[in-house]
């Protein structure tokens, strides 16, 4: 099949001017208006940099043939790490460790959402509006935090509170946008969002999915015009988002949304193009990839791209949702179309991806341990400690386990990542006769389109790998899924990663070994 039978097709006005002789069409849109759903979901740089470009060569081309629902993360003005987020968790860290005074840093995310408002909207009627609801926000934040001051602690609950108020910062702001435009637009609260079922499990319990979605979607269609959404979606009193999904549970809510809506497409709005090869910021030849399945995605984003949360990917998979992932940059570019299905191709493998802040943890076991009650034992500990495992190899007298050990894990955790880990190391002394931990390791992996692909790429990875003379630690080859990878020293990841896009991915390869043409010496891969 050609590519571009793929592509998503932009809608008919894209990138144009709207004239108002359509936008009126758009006023009348009700609940019970008999046009498909289309769920779009904004990151917070992308709405910090593109919100004007974003209404009118995105919302409102689309809103023209269909309905359309607009999923917002909080703005970022800067960049992610200076987020409104990250500032809203860094008042409650403060709080919670010094007491220090946190009304500075309210008072400049309530200045920054001004200045932009003065900036995107020309109506002093919608202006005013929207900066008297940007002080009523902030007001309420830091309210919450003198409660939470005076009590002497600040719970789960709390922090969300806290948290959700920048998307809805972010969302008064789009939706001010859009009525400027001459578009009805509501924001869509959904923080304190309760489902009429028991607590959840996890995210794979299809009951509690199933329900959520549902009350997404009442919400959503209870309002007129086009319903901007809060993604933040706090879970009371099952317990708070952040501990439950972590970051990047916007992606979450707008498969939520799409799932409940019945939507005909979930459209996932960045500042990249779409899925690419591999990581266009380190390997400079990686390609745009115009299409994927799910499952692809999923593995893609499991084992460390960053386009899509994995928890969303699950609700899509699930649901049988086709996604298209596009840049608000460049509205008319093709993007990467996602589909639970896609016809057979001449590809063999997909990308090839990295996930770095790996650890090993090799135990080896106590004489007369049996094998099952030994590999039981480790699970249970591992389990307390909440360390989930990447890759396990077994041997009769042990067993090494990949474990992910991230710098930067959601507000809530109760422990870092490397604390939790040397708990489950001294528990594992007891029943063991030797346990060894490695850090600062890196998991590569190639995902492939067919099975019978990952012989051949995993003979790649071992040849590529050896000529670098680049140790391999563990080798991970799927009975199941079609990803084949490798445990090496996160030092040399990046670098391996370039050499491996080139011989498995260019269309040109190089048939010399790599050891002869690129940088023989391991000591200058670093």
């Amino acid at each position: 099949m050609d590519a571009i039978d793929l592509y998503e097709t932009p809608p008919l006005a894209l990138g144009k001017p709207v004239g108002m002789n359509l936008l009126s069409g758009l006023k009348s849109l009700g609940p019970s208006t008999p046009l498909p759903w289309v769920v779009q979901k904004f990151g917070g740089t992308s709405l910090g940099h593109f919100a004007s470009k974003i209404v009118k060569e995105v919302i409102l081309p689309e809103a023209l043939e269909n309905r359309v629902a607009v999923v917002c993360s909080a703005i970022s003005r800067s960049t992610k790490d200076n987020g409104t987020t990250n500032r809203l968790l860094l008042a409650c860290s403060r709080l919670e460790t010094d007491g220090a005074d946190f009304s500075k840093i309210i008072d400049d995310v309530q200045l920054e959402h001004i200045q932009g408002a003065e900036r995107d909207i020309q109506s002093l009627e919608i202006r005013t509006r929207l900066i008297e609801k940007i002080r009523s926000e902030c007001a309420s934040v830091v309210k919450t935090l003198n409660a939470a001051y005076f009590l002497g602690e600040i719970s789960p609950a709390c922090v969300g509170k806290v948290v959700s108020a920048g998307e809805r910062l972010s969302c008064h702001c789009l939706a001010a946008i859009l009525q400027e435009h001459g578009c009805e637009a509501t924001c869509v609260d959904v923080s304190e969002l309760i489902p009429s079922t028991a607590a959840p499990v996890s995210w794979t319990d299809r009951g509690f999915v199933d329900a959520v979605a549902a009350e997404l979607s009442q919400k959503v269609c209870s309002v007129p015009g086009i319903p901007v959404i809060t993604g933040y979606f706090g879970l009371q009193p099952a317990g708070a988002l952040l501990d439950l999904v972590g970051r990047g549970y916007t992606d979450l809510c707008a498969a939520l949304v799409a799932t409940g809506l019945n939507a005909v497409r979930l459209q996932i709005w960045k500042e990249v193009d779409g899925v690419f090869t591999a990581d266009p910021r380190h390997v400079p030849d990686a390609r745009l990839l115009y299409w994927l399945t799910i499952s692809e995605l999923r593995s893609l984003t499991f084992y460390g791209s960053e386009v899509v949360h994995c928890a969303a990917v699950d609700v899509a998979r699930d649901r049988n949702l086709t996604m298209s992932i596009r840049n608000v940059a460049d509205p008319l570019g093709p993007g990467t179309l996602v589909t639970p299905k896609v016809d057979a191709s001449n590809d063999q493998l997909v990308a090839i991806t990295k996930k770095n802040y790996m650890a090993i943890l090799s135990v080896r076991s106590s004489a007369g341990t049996s094998g099952f009650k030994f590999h039981s034992l480790i699970s249970n500990i591992l389990q307390k400690w909440q360390l989930t495992v990447e890759l396990v190899t077994t041997s009769e007298s042990g067993v090494s386990l990949a474990i992910p050990m991230p710098e930067n894990e959601a507000y809530g955790a109760h422990q870092p990542a490397d604390v939790r880990l040397w708990w489950a190391i001294e528990a594992l002394k007891v029943h063991s006769t030797a346990v060894k931990v490695s850090k600062n390791m890196a998991l590569l992996c190639v995902v492939c389109r067919l099975a019978s692909s990952t012989d051949f790429a995993l003979a790649c990875i071992l040849r590529v790998l050896s000529d670098l003379r680049v140790p391999v630690k563990m080798v991970m080859h799927g009975a199941i899924d079609a990803i084949v990878g490798c445990v090496i020293e996160e030092k040399y990841a990046q670098f391996a990663t370039k050499v491996l896009h080139r011989d498995l991915f260019s269309v040109q390869r190089v048939d010399s070994p790599v050891s002869e043409t690129i940088v023989p010496n391991l000591d200058e891969i670093k």
